[in-house]
């Protein structure tokens, strides 16, 4: 069992899972050092790595620890000081590492892929909101100027044919004035006409007058 962790620990880890790949990263660590009999007081002398943070590697929990640079050199030590590779300690580690860190990495482009579905919604509502208020503002625009035209139309028509019908109303009384103007003109021309006709008469009567006493006074 013993062998079998310790080549573990010199082999590429893979697992399906980051928890239970750390698990077995960390069992394969203390296998190896059980297997020299290597005490955790020896190794943390070794490493100064504490015990604490020692029995959390081996655990498997390396959430308990520092931060990823401080985990980095801390499995840099342990894998010397058990005489494996380093490099190949740090890869299994950060392999089991990507499997937590891919399941982020997909949800935040679903997230993305939401994201950008629904700006595309947004972008199409928007333009077809503008399209569909420029539609109504043209023909809003169209049917206004089209009342204001009438509107106009009709107004100078109104203004036409009271226009006319003042200046027929004024011609008609100026011809009317001009009329009764020529009626008493008419008139007062008929009664001079009148009034010569009598001196005109009585002049005539006196003359006759005259000659009938010259003619009774010659008898």
């Amino acid at each position: 069992m013993d062998n079998h962790n310790d080549n573990n620990l010199d082999t590429d880890l893979n697992p399906e899972d980051e928890k239970e790949g750390l698990k077995r990263l960390g069992s394969s660590l203390a296998s190896a050092r059980k297997k020299r009999n290597f005490h955790l007081e020896y190794i943390s002398k070794e490493t100064n790595i504490s015990i604490k943070h020692l029995k959390f590697i081996e655990a498997g929990r390396f959430e308990e620890l520092p931060g990823e640079a401080y985990i980095t050199g801390f499995l840099r030590n342990y894998a010397n000081i058990l005489g494996s590779d380093p490099d190949l300690t740090i890869k299994n580690y950060r392999n089991c590492k990507a499997k937590k860190d891919q399941k982020p990495l997909a949800k935040i482009n679903s997230l993305t892929e939401s994201s950008f579905s629904r700006n595309i919604f947004i972008l199409i509502s928007v333009l077809f909101f503008f399209l569909a208020y420029g539609i109504w503002i043209n023909f809003f625009y169209d049917s206004t100027k089209e009342n204001f035209s009438d509107k106009m139309i009709d107004n100078s028509t109104e203004v036409i044919v009271t226009n006319y019908g003042n200046e027929s109303s004024s011609s008609i009384s100026e011809q009317a004035v001009d009329n009764q103007d020529n009626s008493n003109i008419a008139i007062v021309d008929a009664e001079e006409e009148s009034h010569k006709d009598l001196e005109r008469s009585e002049n005539l009567d006196q003359l006759n007058e005259d000659d009938n006493s010259f003619f009774s006074e010659t008898i």
